[in-house]
């Protein structure tokens, strides 16, 4: 049997560089509702020959702040890599291998690579304002050595006033066990072991500046289990976080340790740091930055059909083959609708009531070309439509139609999220019609309404939103006050 060893729960009460235990009196979130608090991550193990890290990005979306406890969902972006210590590439063993961070024989984490789509369930937590968990939902596998990293910035804040402290916790290393079908076998299985430890973490208050706390954390972690009188895992380190008061949320943190295996007459240790830092200005715009998404269609690319061909597709639309149905609708996506608008756009409206999800899509994707001002009820129907590729073609295509109707079922999605960066592009292509009911976004309580507010205005806003946009650039968030800022600009210059 040969064994390798995964330390998946290090830190149960060291989430991320978390502080589990008593602060200076004062100290409580101050999280607002439809906030965004995005934190650079980078972690780094250095190895003998290579050095191994992940980094990126985590986010917390503030859903809901009241008095009952503060609504956080968390969003991630990692990655990570290995680089040689020359400077080159170093291949990562598997595609499973390389979705974890890894340090000498340890598995420190695991996580999921790319962005999040439209499938997978968002990891929500609730805490009270002194950050003690009230709820928890859904899952996010990120890298365990920050502890769950959806608490990796909450940090529980008791009442108390201690400047110094010390927490004692039990918790698991998990020891993976590589263990081969025969000795001569290249073929393995994987079997995880607990292994009991325990871990105490020593906290002091070193200085109180302006708004911002800084405390120093040390931490030990141990196995029961012994190889040489030594612990079999150990890990050693000590780090450093930055809590601003004003704001109600730590800033940064920051941690550097030692990573040691003790086996059989062989000792291993690894250096691993982490790095946790807020976002701000420009660095967290770009973080926010909404991934690309399909515009709407602002003119026709495709070519015209010509009468005949355009016979065959209505009288294909009309049969019973559904197959034949599919194929005329996929032609019809792809075409400039010269002749027969209204009549085919009919067709296409009567076919979104299928049951067939998929065949809806394909019909939405025609209705985005040949749709006209006659479809418009229909379309805006189809924005309840449960299959989102649905959603999202009625909205490309009310974009390029740019109707009244339009505009407030489009911004009552901005407001509610819902496909709310597909609803924000089709109320730019709408243009100055839908400038009244984009205005209103400016002035809602909700942060995200109002930058999306902003960002829409730069593009449709007229000398109307002038006087809006400048009491924007005094906005409390530093982003609405950018994105005001440009948009006003832009407005200055079409005037």
């Amino acid at each position: 049997m040969r064994t390798k060893l995964s330390l998946s729960v290090i830190f149960c009460s060291l989430s991320g560089l978390s502080i589990a235990a008593n602060a200076a009196p004062g100290l409580t979130y101050q999280m607002k509702s439809g906030s965004n608090y995005v934190y650079s991550v980078s972690v780094k193990a250095e190895e003998p020959k290579w050095n191994e890290t992940v980094s990126g990005t985590a986010t917390y979306v503030v859903k809901k702040a009241t008095a009952d406890g503060i609504d956080l969902e968390l969003k991630s972006n990692l990655r990570s890599s290995r680089q040689s210590k020359n400077g080159g590439y170093v291949r990562m063993p598997s595609t499973s291998y390389s979705r974890a961070f890894h340090a000498g024989a340890f598995r420190l984490a695991e996580f999921g690579w790319g962005s999040r789509g439209p499938f997978s369930q968002p990891h929500r937590i609730r805490i009270d304002k002194f950050g003690y968990l009230l709820e928890e939902s859904g899952s996010d596998s990120l890298p365990r050595v920050l502890g769950d990293l959806s608490h990796l910035v909450v940090i529980p804040l008791p009442e108390g006033d201690q400047k110094k402290w010390d927490s004692e916790n039990r918790c698991n290393v998990i020891l993976e066990e590589k263990q081969f079908l025969s000795p001569a076998s290249r073929v393995y299985r994987i079997k995880d072991v607990k292994l009991a430890a325990t871990e105490k973490t020593t906290y002091e208050i070193t200085k109180k500046e302006g708004d911002v706390t800084t405390i120093r954390r040390t931490y030990e972690l141990k196995t029961r289990l012994t190889s040489g009188g030594n612990p079999r895992v150990m890990l050693v380190g000590e780090g450093e976080i930055q809590f601003d008061h004003k704001a109600g949320v730590p800033t940064s943190l920051k941690f550097a340790g030692k990573l040691t295996e003790n086996s059989e007459n062989v000792t291993v240790r690894i250096p691993v740091t982490v790095e946790v830092k807020m976002l701000t200005g420009k660095a967290l715009a770009e973080a926010l930055k909404p991934p690309p998404v399909t515009q709407p269609v602002p003119g026709y690319t495709g070519k015209g059909l010509e009468k005949a061909e355009l016979d065959k597709l209505v009288k294909d639309l009309q049969s019973e083959d559904k197959h034949k149905k599919r194929m005329a609708a996929g032609k019809l996506a792809i075409s400039k609708p010269t002749l027969r608008q209204r009549e085919v756009s009919e067709l296409l409206v009567a076919e979104l009531q299928d049951k067939d999800k998929y065949y809806r899509q394909n019909i939405a994707k025609a209705l985005a070309t040949w749709a006209d001002k006659g479809s418009v009820g229909a379309l805006l129907k189809a924005l309840e439509d449960d299959h989102f590729p649905v959603r999202w073609d009625a909205i490309s295509a009310l974009g390029r139609i740019q109707d009244a109707r339009a505009v407030e079922p489009l911004v009552g999605m901005v407001k509610s999220g819902k496909d709310k960066q597909q609803a924000a592009i089709a109320l730019k292509a709408i243009g100055p019609i839908a400038e009244s009911a984009v205005l209103t976004l400016l002035k809602s309580t909700v942060i995200d309404q109002r930058r999306e507010a902003a960002q829409i205005l730069k593009q449709i806003g007229t000398a109307k939103s002038v006087a809006a946009l400048e009491k924007a650039e005094k906005d409390s968030d530093p982003l609405v006050k950018m994105f005001a800022g440009q948009a006003l600009k832009e407005v200055t210059k079409r005037k």
